[in-house]
């Protein structure tokens, strides 16, 4: 991981109780992912990035791939919380 999410989890921001600002922008964010997904053709999904942390190369398909896992894995720990 490339970063501590318990220091996160612990600023002002993230404690406040109403979430309206968060949801906010995670609408505009994929509204925004929406029309950049639909733009791009299939062999854009083989163009690679290059990720210095990991100091690796990351093909397009593979990077959404992981995010999608991402988001599924944050809806979850929301839908366990008691």
């Amino acid at each position: 991981m490339d970063y501590k999410p318990e220091d996160w989890a612990s600023t002002l921001d993230a404690t406040i109780e109403d979430i309206t600002g968060s949801l906010q922008m995670i609408k505009g964010i994929h509204h925004r992912w929406s029309i950049l997904l639909n733009s791009i053709k299939l062999n854009d999904l083989q163009r690679c990035y290059f990720h210095p942390n990991r100091n690796r190369k990351y093909p397009l398909h593979v990077a959404l791939a992981l995010y999608a896992w991402h988001g599924d894995h944050h809806l979850a720990h929301i839908e366990n919380t008691p």
